[in-house]
């Protein structure tokens, strides 16, 4: 409307959708997660199989592969798991999204701290 053109930055402004993602790492994420359920990054890291820490290192997996589009290889080798394992987790957490609305709240409220 400006007469300027469209480009990705006056795109950005006009929606008021400035793209952060490039400051976003995997690293980033998993501190948010742990914080988020009050591990830490070790924690999402290790073979641990209790509950809080499994749901949120499938949610830290999910996160990077969907915010991220990492492949399973490298988000594999962040948290020292198998890719397979990584396909499991980006699997199951998106099932159940399909159906868990309290789940998306959890992951939107993690998004919306990683924006801070």
């Amino acid at each position: 409307f400006s007469g300027l053109g469209v480009t990705l930055e006056t795109a950005q402004k006009a929606l008021n959708c400035a793209v952060k993602k490039r400051d976003l790492t995997v690293d980033k994420i998993a501190q948010a997660v742990a914080q988020f359920f009050d591990l830490s990054v070790k924690d999402l890291k290790s073979t641990a199989r209790q509950q809080k820490i499994s749901k949120a290192r499938h949610i830290a997996v999910y996160m990077a592969r969907d915010i991220l589009g990492m492949s399973y290889e490298s988000i594999g080798e962040f948290f020292e798991k198998k890719h397979t394992t990584i396909m499991y987790s980006c699997e199951m957490v998106s099932e159940k999204l399909k159906i868990d609305t309290e789940l998306q709240n959890l992951i939107d409220e993690i998004k919306m701290s990683l924006k801070n």
